[in-house]
């Protein structure tokens, strides 16, 4: 539930009351952290806010979203039939969901069918996860994999989440979790992605 990152800190009630407003508003969002910090399941409450009667498809390698949403289909890639991330991601054209929900974006061709649904207009938004340490390193990445800086921001919000190791004063530590960066995405003609 929406509320459980409220109770582990994940979120300030601050960041989270901005995220859900940015949600309802239909924009897109793209979820950014180091291995382990959580991605996935802020991904998975935050979906909680979504209205019961939207359409949602879920796109994962591997199945770990568990969105209690009654209308999603799930999509798991084939190799064996040629159905790889980026073409089920590029098939929810044609599906007229309500949201696009991509469980990782790995490779350049991910991320370029991602930024394809994303300027479709697909919906009322498009979320994904992806591995970085800060928005800047999530955009380094994605002008990397070959997506323009005016397509990037389209994207709208990147929310970097973080694990990081906080110690007691006993020296015992402990792994925490928390988005320790919200950022919105403004492409300016002439000064560039900002």
């Amino acid at each position: 539930h929406p509320t459980e990152l409220l109770r582990l800190n994940t979120l300030t009630p601050e960041s989270f009351a901005y995220i859900t407003l940015a949600l309802q508003l239909d924009c897109n969002l793209l979820i950014v952290g180091n291995t382990g910090s959580g991605k996935t399941t802020t991904l998975n409450a935050l979906a909680g806010v979504f209205a019961q009667n939207e359409r949602l498809i879920l796109i994962e390698e591997t199945p770990e979203l568990q969105i209690p949403h009654p209308h999603h289909v799930r999509l798991i890639p084939n190799p064996d039939a040629s159905m790889d991330m980026s073409r089920l991601i590029r098939e929810t054209l044609r599906m007229r969901p309500d949201r696009v929900i991509v469980g990782e974006i790995r490779f350049p061709e991910e991320a370029k069918a991602f930024m394809e649904s994303i300027l479709a207009g697909q919906g009322k938004g498009t979320l994904a996860t992806f591995h970085g340490h800060s928005s800047a390193e999530a955009v380094a990445r994605l002008r990397a994999f070959g997506i323009l800086e005016q397509d990037i921001a389209w994207t709208s919000i990147i929310l970097v989440q973080r694990r990081w190791t906080e110690y007691d004063t006993h020296g015992k530590p402990r792994d925490v979790r928390g988005v320790c960066e919200i950022a919105e995405l403004f492409f300016d003609p002439t000064r560039g992605l900002i």
